[in-house]
């Protein structure tokens, strides 16, 4: 397989990184519509809808990261509940 024992090492990080960005994608799209229809400029729309996904997806991003490692004092961090959760 591909010539190296390494090459499924990242298969991790490569899922990850296709789920935030398919992620920031479709929040992007659902912005470039919003902002379409509250009248703003088509030359603008795309980098405003860029710029307020990408501020989202590294928000996911940071939340997810923190919450999976332990804080200085030796204690778990308190779980987000996420509205999926019940």
């Amino acid at each position: 397989p591909a010539g190296d024992s390494r090459v499924n090492v990242w298969n991790l990080l490569i899922a990850l990184h296709t789920l935030f960005m398919r992620e920031h994608n479709r929040l992007a799209e659902k912005f470039a519509d919003w902002y379409k229809k509250k009248g703003f400029d088509d030359d603008i729309i795309d980098k405003l809808a860029y710029e307020e996904a990408r501020r989202i997806v590294a928000a996911e991003m940071q939340v997810d990261s923190s919450l999976s490692m332990n804080r200085p004092d030796g204690e778990y961090p308190r779980r987000v509940k996420r509205p999926h959760q019940f």
